[in-house]
């Protein structure tokens, strides 16, 4: 469901319902954890990294997607995306469905600013393009811009 569904409008739809921060948590795997919960990573042994980005609380507002958290048990790693196809392709294949944190801008809008998805062994998201050219020089993967976030409440 989408609420201010008229199109031209999502900036001005976009203060109910509020951002809410993301906390981002590391586990020695080399996972991260992103929630809208500080404590969720700590309790199941992650390391707290702090919130870095904010997202738009559900329901999305128009021109928004969930973006969708999904759990491999075998592995034990999260992965996260907006596109409904891989979301739907890694369900199929046992990834367990988790609640999305949030709603993510498909477009640079009303603030928002790029969150970068690299991959090495496991993938990683970041707001910052120093952090993304550090790990691109390291190795990583750059994948692209996984949509728009905020850096601010």
């Amino acid at each position: 469901m989408y609420v201010c569904s008229t199109p031209g409008q999502a900036c001005a739809c976009r203060t109910s319902p509020a951002r809410q921060p993301i906390y981002r948590s590391v586990d020695a795997s080399i996972d991260h954890l992103y929630s809208q919960s500080q404590s969720e990573g700590p309790s199941a042994g992650y390391t707290d990294e702090g919130v870095v980005f904010y997202l738009y609380a559900a329901p999305c507002q128009w021109g928004m997607l969930p973006f969708y958290r999904v759990y491999n048990s075998a592995t034990h790693e999260h992965f996260y995306t907006a596109a409904q196809s891989e979301y739907d392709g890694l369900v199929a294949n046992g990834w367990w469905p988790e609640a999305p944190p949030g709603c993510i801008d498909l477009q640079s809008e009303c603030g928002s600013t790029p969150l970068y998805r690299l991959l090495a062994a496991k993938h990683f998201f970041t707001t910052s393009a120093a952090e993304r050219d550090t790990l691109v020089g390291q190795g990583w993967l750059f994948e692209g811009i996984a949509g728009y976030v905020w850096t601010t409440p």
